[in-house]
């Protein structure tokens, strides 16, 4: 079987990885075509030439994720190369580009014309591919819901962690702080991530033995920066963006990983990349409590739930998971465990065959 992937997307990137490494474990074949986002006249000449030099060989197309303003084209471009034969569309659906950019992030009105740009390019999506890959059986009921999506379409597969960068470290005495420390790693925008209820736990902790860092930038970095400065949090430290090779050396130094704890309807259906790489690195791990992660995660065994949009109960976890050491290192452990058996390269590698063979 030898598979054709296209995408506006790194090969590096975890979720592109993973499904990568799956298809290796499977001795599944494939060539890889990396379009910029730019979409320029000369990166379509280009991936004309990739599908002709592929035309022989390709059992299905696989279009990554993120690439919702490709899918048009390679499905024209389909028929030039194939005629009226073409393989067939698997196209990796892990966001709602419409979701993620009206309900999630508020970028555009519910009811504007870019609005309504994202949901058509969503929709077109769901009806091209034969099969769509969604990362958790709460966001597959919503794009049955919201793009009219046949059940058969639409096939759960956990994302996962880029496993050359995250594994578990060994961080020195010298490297870590004196204090009980937490952190978080992410985007510090508006949305499911929820970043302010962490700053509210802060403000609870202030008298108490624990750093709090945020590793990160976005539209509400210098907003939280002016609420450490005024009311003086010096158990709360921003961190600044990290560049994401870095990403796991740093915050192994800490004791606690921070989840998303955003109530946004995006939030309450997928299961943040972070999750995953926080179990990879064999690190406990406080999140926010979503039919999502219930899918994947048992509080106290892999993972310690914490309310959504709650700093105060956020507060409590962590002075909980501080005063618990035996527990924070049964949750590493059993998390890690979790990852090397339902999240392994193998397990990956056995789906995406049976979600081919069903095409074929």
């Amino acid at each position: 079987m030898h598979i054709s992937i296209v995408g506006f997307f790194e090969e590096d990137h975890a979720t592109n990885w993973r499904f990568l490494k799956g298809l290796e474990e499977r001795d599944i074949t494939y060539a890889f075509c990396h379009i910029p986002s730019s979409m320029t006249r000369a990166s379509w000449k280009e991936t004309h030439r990739f599908l002709k030099a592929e035309k022989k060989k390709t059992d299905v197309i696989w279009i990554g994720a993120f690439s919702h303003r490709l899918i048009p084209f390679i499905y024209v471009l389909r028929f030039l190369v194939w005629g009226f034969v073409p393989p067939p569309i698997v196209y990796d659906s892990i966001i709602s580009i419409y979701d993620t950019r009206v309900f999630d992030r508020g970028w555009v009105g519910r009811f504007s014309w870019r609005a309504v740009y994202y949901y058509i390019l969503d929709w077109f999506a769901c009806r091209v591919a034969k099969r769509l890959v969604v990362d958790t059986n709460e966001h597959a009921r919503y794009f049955q819901k919201t793009f009219f999506v046949r059940p058969k379409k639409l096939k759960r597969l956990f994302p996962g962690a880029n496993r050359d960068i995250f594994y578990p470290r060994k961080i020195t005495q010298e490297e870590r702080d004196e204090r009980f420390t937490v952190s978080f790693h992410g985007k510090l925008i508006p949305g499911m991530l929820g970043t302010e209820y962490i700053i509210e736990a802060a403000r609870i902790l202030k008298n108490e033995p624990i750093l709090i860092k945020i590793f990160g930038k976005g539209s509400l970095y210098e907003e939280y920066e002016e609420i450490i400065k005024k009311e003086n949090l010096t158990n709360l430290k921003l961190c600044g963006y990290l560049e994401y090779k870095d990403v796991p050396h740093e915050v192994s130094k800490s004791d606690v990983l921070l989840g998303a704890f955003g109530t946004t309807p995006k939030a309450l259906k997928v299961i943040p990349l972070k999750l995953f790489e926080g179990i990879a690195l064999a690190k406990a791990q406080i999140i926010g409590d979503t039919p999502a992660a219930r899918e994947l995660f048992k509080d106290n065994v892999h993972v310690v739930y914490a309310h959504l949009a709650d700093g105060k109960n956020l507060a409590e976890k962590i002075l909980f998971m501080k005063n618990n050491p035996a527990l924070r290192e049964s949750i590493a452990k059993n998390g890690y465990a979790l990852y090397e058996g339902v999240l392994s390269d193998k397990e990956v590698g056995e789906k995406l065959n049976n979600i081919f063979k069903e095409l074929l």
